[in-house]
């Protein structure tokens, strides 16, 4: 296990953070240190955070911000949290809970992670700073509204509808024929962009797998992207 419990400490191993009947190394620290720092509830809500448990990770992080309001890092773990449970309206409050007087929009790309993460977990980074771009979103920019771009004329709006997309993951799960018509888009880059949501769809997105598969062949790096994508989504 290689968690470390200082913030200057080099790795994190997110999922192996004390788990309730795991090996207890955060709960120990915790009970014998009451007045314990804010970093350990981040390490044990993202040990929840990194098996998909977004419900008890945002009760982990909205406690401790209950407790100390000075915890403001946190906001943005529980933003992540809440927007991975389509808790939109929640989701945005929190995140302006970190920085309030920045425009909301930048905040998730001002943020650098105070731990360097391992690499077999480089996805639940992935899916942290996904959630806090869904925070940012508008509240109207939806699963559906994104869509009905992704199937409009103008390329570069498409563009930005399907890159939107892939941060949305499982929850776009609706969006999987818009996408898999999306891989005959006009545009290369609205082509990859395609590839890479219908990835982080997951199993979800299998219905798309025989187009991936004739997207191996429609370019080298595309062609990489699908593979990885197709693996992704079947598990393999």
């Amino acid at each position: 296990m290689t968690i470390g419990l200082h913030v200057l400490d080099p790795v994190v191993n997110w999922p192996e953070c004390s788990m309730p009947g795991e090996r207890p190394s955060i709960e120990v620290a915790m009970r014998l240190n009451p007045n314990y720092p804010s970093h350990y509830v981040m390490a044990r809500g993202m040990a929840y955070f990194a098996k998909a448990n977004f419900e008890l990770a945002a009760n982990e992080f909205r406690a401790r911000l209950d407790q100390d309001p000075q915890a403001k890092e946190l906001a943005l773990f529980l933003a992540s949290a809440y927007a991975l449970l389509d808790h939109r309206k929640e989701a945005r409050a929190a995140l302006q809970l970190w920085k309030p007087e920045l425009e909301i929009s930048i905040l998730p790309g001002r943020y650098n992670f105070r731990f360097r993460w391992s690499y077999e977990h480089r996805a639940v980074r992935e899916r942290l700073f996904d959630g806090m771009y869904i925070a940012a979103l508008p509240l109207e920019v939806t699963v559906p509204s994104l869509v009905e771009t992704l199937q409009g004329h103008d390329p570069f709006k498409r563009l930005s509808a399907v890159k939107t997309l892939g941060l949305f993951g499982p929850m776009a799960e609706p969006a999987v024929p818009a996408l898999i018509a999306a891989l005959d888009d006009e545009l290369e880059d609205v082509r990859k962009q395609a590839v890479l949501a219908l990835a982080k769809i997951g199993p979800a997105a299998k219905d798309a797998i025989p187009a991936l598969k004739a997207t191996l062949h429609k370019g080298v790096l595309i062609g990489i992207y699908a593979e990885k994508a197709i693996k992704r989504i079947t598990g393999d």
